[in-house]
């Protein structure tokens, strides 16, 4: 289980200098029925496989996901990803 800290030092790009920041765990927002992926299944319908399935499928599925995390300046309130490796469990501490 990797252990993230609650607040990291970084370099800000707005204040032009390092700064303690805050680090978040965003999850996925709810999909809106005028994106485009949306819309191209409506058009389609839903028959047939639309080519999904013409391959094998993949032998070795990746058991680990990256973890989507925010990083907030507590000077300028700037938001930004943080992109960290690869790991089934993560806790922020």
């Amino acid at each position: 289980m990797t252990v993230l800290p609650k607040k990291v030092t970084k370099n800000c790009y707005k204040c032009n200098k390092h700064t303690v920041c805050n680090v978040k765990e965003v999850k996925k927002g709810k999909s809106t029925n005028l994106s485009w992926i949306n819309r191209q299944k409506i058009r389609r319908g839903n028959t047939g496989n639309l080519g999904k399935y013409s391959k094998p499928p993949m032998k070795k599925i990746k058991k680990a996901k990256r973890p989507n995390l925010v990083l907030e300046c507590t000077v300028c309130l700037l938001k930004r990803s943080y992109s960290r490796k690869r790991c089934i469990k993560f806790n922020i501490k």
